[in-house]
């Protein structure tokens, strides 16, 4: 009997430790991290990303620990990894030098600072803070798809964008992206989707829903004639948009244009929804909305579709520009 309780004792710490092994966590604090918001920690967060990319378990953790502030320079985190699970889990706060001119970027190509290559099950979550000091909150390029962002407080910077995409021609392809429950704070854009004209491929099967704008410049932008430029073009191709719905959209815009459907007319965009939504522009007057080359599920404008604004009695209002 006693030797048959050892041998069971055994196999259970056998599989407690098969358990604890197969959901690795690694620190970034264990690869050399400081996390004093003064001292550059960007090879411990890379080196803690190669472990947890190079993980043959089924699910591996980066994790970044909370009441610390970690300064990192732009960072590259490349995939594909072993671990059909990948979670960056971050409780601290991230910041980049404040100065861009003391950004270290990877051939002086400073336009990214976080940014996820070819990771498939990426979870990116937790309660810290992400300040890159500008720009968009969280860009979506080309190649993402089945992405779920929820949970984010943005702001101020350029918002949720999806993309740029189709710059230089290039055949980009996005799709089934939901971004929801979401906080947008004085950002110059809410949520976005930019393409460049003369580009190829397709951002579509997308759902915006329960998200608050306060005091957001352009709350919701299609935008195919992005350009960042002075010397723009319009062509005769361009990266097809289509199935979007907009739902549960509330808050205040800086603007009295609080949406902005601009699209392509060789390829206009398709099944556009945009349904139960309550935008005021400041001093909470009726907001307004513009759109070209827009159609709805039925190929019917959107202009005259009977989706808009709600006002503070109930009406359902909208105004082209």
């Amino acid at each position: 009997m006693e030797a048959s309780f050892s041998l069971f004792f055994v196999f259970i710490l056998s599989l407690l430790a098969v358990t604890k092994s197969d959901n690795p966590v690694f620190d970034v604090l264990h690869y050399g991290a400081v996390g004093d918001g003064q001292t550059d920690d960007t090879n411990a967060f890379l080196e803690a990303w190669k472990s947890t990319c190079a993980s043959d378990s089924s699910s591996s953790t980066m994790h970044v620990p909370s009441y610390k502030t970690f300064l990192i320079q732009p960072l590259i985190f490349n995939g594909p990894c072993n671990s059909k699970g990948v979670i960056v889990q971050i409780d601290g706060n991230l910041v980049a030098p404040i100065e861009p001119s003391n950004w270290k970027c990877e051939d002086d190509n400073c336009h990214r600072w976080i940014y996820f290559h070819k990771v498939d099950g990426l979870k990116v979550r937790g309660h810290g803070t992400i300040d890159g000091h500008g720009d968009d909150c969280i860009s979506i390029g080309d190649g993402t798809s089945n992405l779920k962002v929820s949970n984010i407080i943005c702001g101020p910077g350029h918002g949720i964008s999806i993309g740029s995409l189709g710059k230089d021609g290039a055949n980009d392809e996005v799709e089934y992206v939901t971004v929801s429950d979401s906080v947008l704070i004085g950002a110059t854009n809410g949520v976005r989707i930019k393409t460049w004209q003369g580009g190829r491929g397709y951002a579509r099967n997308f759902v915006f829903e329960r998200i608050l704008f306060h005091e957001t410049s352009n709350p919701i932008i299609i935008d195919q004639y992005y350009c960042d430029h002075e010397e723009c073009i319009t062509s005769e191709s361009a990266v097809q948009i289509s199935n979007v719905t907009y739902s549960k959209m509330l808050g205040t815009s800086r603007r009295k244009i609080a949406v902005t459907l601009k699209c392509s007319e060789s390829h206009p965009c398709r099944d556009i929804v945009i349904d139960d939504m309550a935008i005021f522009s400041r001093g909470e007057n009726e907001a307004q909305y513009e759109c070209s080359n827009v159609t709805g599920p039925d190929s019917e404008p959107v202009s005259l579709l009977a989706t808009g604004f709600t006002d503070r009695i109930g009406r359902t209002t909208g105004r082209t520009g």
